[in-house]
């Protein structure tokens, strides 16, 4: 008979250990998904914060970059990319004018040039000049690089490139001389423009 009263107290040892077990599980369910969330709204609001510190610091050299837009504004009038000539035939003037300054002192030679149609584009007038020169090959590229870059903004098309020799004796000699031929383009501001 004694066994029949221990019965009862090992059933509620079951039952409270399922309790806790139960609670637990509980706890665990509501806690893991409350725990990651948290985790993850840690991890935008960290994003955020770094990305609010870039952004301030990209605030703070504004008037630093506004100045410096001044500046270039200041020196590099949207007008002086055009040419300013009243006519176009004083234009193709300047433009063979401006092309043999260039070429010459980036130890090129013109051997000829002539004038193109000049024609209308996008409420622009252009003026080209068809170019041949001949320069040292290991000059051309600073040739080229002079007539584009500069002001007014010129603009080469057409580029046609020739070796004047030959084989092993052109590959070892930097000096020998090309023969190159492009149209060479500025823009004048049409009436209204």
């Amino acid at each position: 008979m004694r066994n029949a009263p221990s019965m009862p107290s090992h059933s509620r040892l079951i039952a409270v250990g399922l309790l806790v077990a139960l609670l637990v599980l509980l706890v665990a369910a509501v806690a893991l998904p409350l725990s990651a969330a948290k985790g993850a709204a840690q991890e935008q609001l960290d994003d955020m914060v770094h990305r609010l510190d870039k952004y301030r610091g990209i605030a703070a050299g504004k008037p630093g970059l506004e100045q410096q837009y001044t500046q270039l504004q200041a020196q590099y009038s949207v007008d002086d990319a055009y040419l300013n000539q009243e006519t176009t035939a004083l234009a193709i003037a300047a433009l063979q004018g401006i092309a043999k300054r260039r070429i010459a002192a980036a130890g090129g030679v013109v051997s000829s040039m002539q004038a193109n149609p000049v024609r209308e584009e996008d409420g622009f007038i252009r003026v080209s000049i068809s170019v041949k020169m001949r320069a040292p090959q290991q000059s051309l590229v600073k040739c080229l690089h002079a007539l584009e870059n500069g002001r007014p903004s010129l603009f080469l098309g057409g580029l046609m490139l020739r070796r004047l020799t030959s084989g092993a004796a052109f590959r070892s000699n930097p000096n020998l001389q090309m023969d190159v031929r492009f149209d060479l383009a500025g823009y004048m501001k049409a009436e209204g423009v």
